[in-house]
């Protein structure tokens, strides 16, 4: 479409907007979200879903809204001292789950989109506040498929986010 969402920098929006690229026009509001959590709050990391709507995180929490902007449903990390102020949100490889980051702890959440379930934490011990965006890697399909990772080692679409010890350095057969 020609539309543009965003939301504002600076501050601590509660609203997410619209931007008609094509006419350069602003558009209706999409979501008007209270927010949640007092450190750095704001809404942040949109991310946005096959189907429609999309994923935005607030505060503590990560909000999936529908394509009318209503929250549908509402994720809520495992350890809440180490989920103060997500920064950004990113679909898993597959599209069924996404990645949460929190800022200042750069600990990660992996979460089931349809089930709303923490599947998995990782705590890439970064200095605080370095790690506040995300890229998942998709392999291509050019290269083989790494070999299977020994139990322990963080899923092969995070290596490129975190430095992985020499046991869980991908080798390709």
């Amino acid at each position: 479409t020609s539309s543009g969402f965003y939301e504002p920098i600076g501050g601590a929006t509660d609203t997410i907007r619209r931007f008609n690229v094509n006419t350069s026009t602003q558009l209706a509001d999409f979501a008007t979200i209270t927010l949640q959590g007092t450190n750095n709050p704001g809404l942040k990391g949109l991310q946005f879903l096959p189907g429609g709507g999309l994923l935005v995180c607030n505060g503590t929490v990560v909000h999936r809204l529908d394509s009318a902007g209503v929250i549908i449903q509402t994720y809520t990390p495992s350890i809440p001292l180490d989920s103060q102020s997500l920064a950004d949100v990113k679909l898993t490889a597959d599209g069924l789950g996404f990645w949460v980051i929190d800022e200042p702890t750069t600990r990660l959440f992996r979460f089931g989109i349809a089930s709303g379930l923490e599947t998995l934490t990782v705590q890439p011990y970064l200095r605080p506040g370095t790690l506040v965006q995300m890229a998942i890697y998709q392999p291509s399909g050019a290269l083989p498929p790494p070999s299977p990772l020994p139990a322990g080692c963080p899923p092969p679409e995070l290596l490129a986010a975190v430095t992985p010890t020499p046991a869980c350095a991908p080798a390709l057969e």
